[in-house]
Formats: structure tokens, sequence, C-alpha cells
């Protein structure tokens, strides 16, 4: 599941995008995700960050989300 600025109308579960490049943007890690998403990729900096689905929850301003732990970065294709 990629995650991009159009998402912001999808419905399902609030995802928090835990680790990966500091530089990620605070608004881009809180974000809602399918219900039953497993992997979700992010586009930043000329690649994609790579997240994948814990059982963890913790509380955020949207209620309680879903944890997803970093777990690799890959480069676009040129």
């Amino acid at each position: 599941m990629a995650i991009d600025d159009h998402d912001s109308e999808m419905r399902g579960e609030d995802a928090i995008l835990i680790g990966g490049p500091s530089g990620l943007p605070e608004s881009r890690r809180l974000c809602q995700v399918p219900d039953g998403t497993t992997k979700v990729k992010v586009g930043y900096l000329g690649g994609h960050e790579h997240f994948e689905r814990t059982e963890e929850r913790l509380s955020s301003t949207a209620g309680l989300a879903r944890v997803y732990r970093w777990s690799m970065r890959t480069k676009v294709a040129e």
C-alpha cells in the first residue's frame, strides 16, 4: 500500500509510522490505511520508505492508531 497526499479521503484504520529517516515529516507519519494492510510504502527523497504492521497500538491525536515500523528503504528506478 503506497501512501501519498491523495489518500487522505481513504477510510480504514489510523496508522503511525515509526522509524526510518528522521527527516520524514510528522504529517506523513500519521495516516489512514485500509483495514488489514500489512505493509506501507511512503515516497521520500527519491526513494520509498517501507513500514510493516505490528500488533502495537499508540494513542494519537486521531485516537488509537496501529503502529507500522520501518523495515527498509528502496530507490526509485530510473
